[in-house]
């Protein structure tokens, strides 16, 4: 593989070609600091991680979402619960505190990246029948022994050729794909009138990646190639043929401060934790009150999309 940097990148995300420039090198205690750089595009906001030596060795099967650990059984018990009343609210509000909301209706759920199938066993627990791809091979075992139809494939529709579903999930899925736009293009293959894409990244442009910067968690250069701003990902949703149906931001209560901490300086550390208790704040207060969460307040962004 070769870690030049390029002299021109395209945004993976709106298609410009020269709006992409180098924007800082990446901090991350994940890679000991070292191995990428930010680039940013000009005109939605969007970042990419380019490699400056190989970083795959730190992307390991201890990865947390193919830990069956993650979801107790009495938290999928109570999670199913939730989501199985969360038809009698208006989904504005439910946007406002969970990421993924499924559609009103069931029928057939399609999780991409699936891990070990923790939100899967949500889904079937309130009606849905699930189905699921992974790329590695030990949390697809797990989904099948719990039920769930996952095959091992970098291609989902591929994967279930002539399947179409009534929803598709990609949570926290598509910051890891290398060409994001060829795999909505290919899931689009596997959608109807009727079906809802579901989406969520991390906010690359929210408030908690402007006062981190390239200390900023969710980088995680090792696993994390596109970085999505509300623009970038509407973008490329439309340029894939797809319709944004709607968009929701959502807070994260605890912004680690480990990258700045080890890598910056003491002022910098200091800024940024008192910073971001300053956002937190207002964003919580925002969350509690009613008040409409913006791109700003979001640590997290969904974006529903239909045909």
């Amino acid at each position: 593989m070769d870690f030049k940097v390029p002299d021109r990148l395209t945004c993976p995300a709106c298609g410009s070609v020269e709006a992409m420039a180098c924007a800082f090198p990446i901090r991350s205690a994940t890679t000991d600091g070292k191995g990428a750089l930010m680039f940013d595009c000009a005109d939605c906001g969007t970042g990419r991680t380019v490699y400056t030596e190989d970083l795959s060795g730190c992307y390991e099967e201890d990865y947390y979402s193919y830990s069956p650990e993650g979801y107790s059984s009495r938290r999928k018990f109570l999670k199913g619960l939730m989501y199985k009343y969360l038809k009698f609210l208006p989904r504005s509000i439910s946007h406002r505190w969970l990421t993924v909301v499924p559609p009103g209706r069931t029928g057939k759920v399609l999780d991409v990246g699936c891990g070990c199938g923790n939100s899967l066993d949500v889904w079937k627990r309130i009606g849905w029948q699930t189905f699921g791809t992974e790329i590695s091979e030990a949390p697809a075992k797990i989904c099948v022994a719990n039920g769930h139809d996952v095959r091992l494939s970098f291609k989902p529709a591929e994967a279930f050729a002539g399947s179409t579903f009534e929803w598709i999930t990609l949570d926290n899925v598509l910051e890891h794909v290398e060409d994001p736009g060829e795999l909505l293009a290919e899931l689009k293959t596997a959608m109807t009138e009727d079906s809802v894409m579901t989406i969520c990244v991390p906010n690359y442009g929210g408030t908690p990646s402007r006062v981190f910067g390239r200390y900023w968690d969710a980088i995680l250069p090792e696993q994390h190639l596109t970085h999505f701003t509300r623009k970038g990902l509407e973008a490329l949703i439309g340029r894939c043929g797809l319709r944004v149906k709607a968009t929701s931001f959502q807070p994260r209560f605890h912004l680690p401060t480990d990258n700045v901490a080890r890598f910056g300086q003491p002022a910098e550390l200091e800024t940024a934790q008192a910073l971001a208790q300053k956002w937190k704040k207002s964003a919580v207060a925002r969350l509690v009150t009613g008040g409409r969460m913006t791109e700003a307040d979001g640590y997290f962004m969904t974006i529903e999309a239909t045909l």
